[in-house]
């Protein structure tokens, strides 16, 4: 029995498959198309690198070698990056009740179920899927608290927020290559 289960968000609470062209779109009519770009690419470079990071190293790397200086992508990030990412999943999406039930069974086999996200705004988005943020344990977004999956810190920062010990505890995840990365540190990897 699992003592804590971590449930990614984006891909695995509810289904993504069309998203990024919807977000596309989106920045093409915002006139930021070349800004999340740089945001999509930066953030695969600092998780590839499974260092300690946070939200200002994502800024400060999207900042280098651009016209956007840091204080002007984390204003972009926080007033229209997660916003319209809100707004996308309220209008589109609604939560994997199959997932949802995953969650619940192991929650009523006394673990502790939490979402660890590779984003922010981790309750505004649950909401926005229909989904009770109540029901977790902990919301988590690994830039909080301390790098970008699959850095090894991340998923032991996890377990150390709920008590538990890395090798009694599990991921849900789609992307073996993010979310598989807490086997890293003894947890258990589990494919949604």
């Amino acid at each position: 029995m699992y003592e804590a289960v971590f449930f990614d968000l984006d891909g695995t609470l509810y289904d993504k498959k069309g998203m990024p062209a919807k977000f596309i779109w989106a920045a093409l009519k915002s006139g930021c198309l070349l800004l999340l770009g740089k945001e999509r690419r930066t953030r695969r470079k600092i998780a590839a690198s499974k260092k300690p990071a946070s939200y200002e190293t994502l800024f400060a790397e999207i900042s280098k070698g651009s016209c956007y200086s840091v204080d002007k992508v984390r204003k972009w990030y926080y007033n229209w990056y997660m916003p319209t990412m809100i707004h996308l999943l309220e209008k589109y999406r609604t939560i994997d009740s199959s997932v949802l039930a995953m969650a619940e069974d192991f929650k009523s086999k006394g673990a502790k179920i939490a979402v660890l996200s590779d984003y922010g705004c981790v309750r505004e988005k649950l909401v926005a899927l229909g989904a009770k943020p109540e029901m977790f344990d902990a919301l988590l977004d690994s830039p909080s608290i301390g790098g970008y999956k699959p850095c090894p810190g991340v998923f032991l920062a996890a377990c150390a927020a709920l008590g538990a010990d890395p090798s009694r505890c599990a991921v849900v995840g789609d992307r073996p290559e993010t979310d598989g990365g807490c086997v890293e540190v003894g947890m258990t990897y589990i494919k949604k």
